[in-house]
């Protein structure tokens, strides 16, 4: 039979919870290109890259991610986009490209 946590290590959790959830980050994730914008608010930029999957790319793409009060953003040219928006390799890299120029 498992022993059941104490009220003090009830408490505990709970306290670490509601910390690791101030810890998180929001962000706000904008793309450009063939003259749309696409805005949206995420905990996961790799998974809304991905999810955004354009089918045809004629311009330039603009991404720029904003996190408490920081910008930062890439211009890529088509190719190169659309390797980010196929391939969750390259989508993993830009998003930790674009979360290291924050700080």
């Amino acid at each position: 039979m498992k022993k059941q946590p104490s009220k003090k290590q009830l408490e505990a959790r709970k306290k670490f919870a509601e910390m690791s959830r101030a810890r998180k980050k929001k962000y706000n994730l904008s793309v450009r290109f063939n003259d749309k914008v696409f805005e949206l608010r995420t905990n996961d930029i790799k998974e809304s890259l991905l999810a955004l999957r354009p089918g045809l790319i004629k311009t330039r793409v603009k991404i720029e991610l904003e996190s408490e009060g920081k910008k930062s953003g890439r211009v890529l040219a088509v190719f190169p986009a659309k390797r980010v928006f196929g391939n969750s390799l390259s989508a993993a890299i830009m998003a930790k490209r674009l979360i290291t120029s924050l700080k």
